[in-house]
């Protein structure tokens, strides 16, 4: 007999929540799961986006609109971060950990649980790397209030270019980052595409025939 997991003797031994007959409609499998781990899923999901999420956001929003950082330092790093919209992303990685919660409290096994974990650790690396798009925002307007009050006008230049470059490889990075976190081999792909670019690159740098250049009827002959 298989045995029974905590959460599975919970609710079904050790309450009285369900009749035997919504019990033995739960406890039956549909698509490689029971169904009371679909509901309880469902439920966690329904939840946190519709619930705890809203309410994350609620609190996080007061702390940074009461937060005396950004009144007393308002040019600092801190205060330009939490002056941006990052009280969403970090209601939304809250939200997700509970959903890790919820799925090892479900005692979640197989292919399955290998997709869940994935889905879910590429939704948490895309608010992560929001916040550190963010991040970066702050820091480079930081240096440029440093740089407005420097006599030379080249670091004036330099700041806007510098800042784009640094979003540019923050995106480009998260998004190798979020296919690496679904599973996918990053690395391997890469290499792919590089060693794929070379008969390209050899074509481009090699000189076109000479028959070609001297008479496109020497190609037509060729093919006779």
């Amino acid at each position: 007999m298989k045995e029974l997991s905590s959460m599975e003797k919970f609710l079904f031994e050790e309450s009285q929540w369900f009749t035997p007959e919504l019990t033995e409609v739960l406890k039956s499998t549909t698509f490689v799961m029971p169904n009371w781990k679909w509901a309880f899923l469902a439920l966690a999901f329904a939840a946190g986006i519709f619930v705890i999420r809203p309410v994350f956001h609620l609190i996080l929003k007061e702390l940074k609109k009461h937060n005396p950082i950004t009144k007393k330092y308002p040019n600092t790093f801190w205060g330009y971060f939490l002056r941006t919209d990052t009280d969403r992303p970090m209601a939304w990685i809250l939200v997700i950990l509970l959903w890790f919660a919820a799925g090892d409290a479900a005692e979640l096994t197989g292919k399955f649980a290998s997709y869940y974990d994935h889905f879910l650790r590429g939704l948490i690396a895309i608010f992560i790397i929001r916040l550190v798009y963010y991040a970066v925002d702050a820091a480079c307007s930081v240096l440029a209030d440093y740089t407005s009050k420097t006599p030379s006008t080249f670091d004036d230049q330099l700041v806007p270019f510098a800042s784009k470059a640094l979003k540019i490889f923050v995106v480009v990075m998260g998004f190798l980052i979020v296919l690496q976190s679904f599973g996918l081999n990053v690395m391997s792909l890469l290499a792919g595409l590089g060693l794929g670019a070379w008969p390209w690159r050899w074509r481009l740098r090699t000189p076109p025939p000479i028959c070609l250049v001297q008479s496109p009827s020497c190609l037509i002959a060729r093919f006779r």
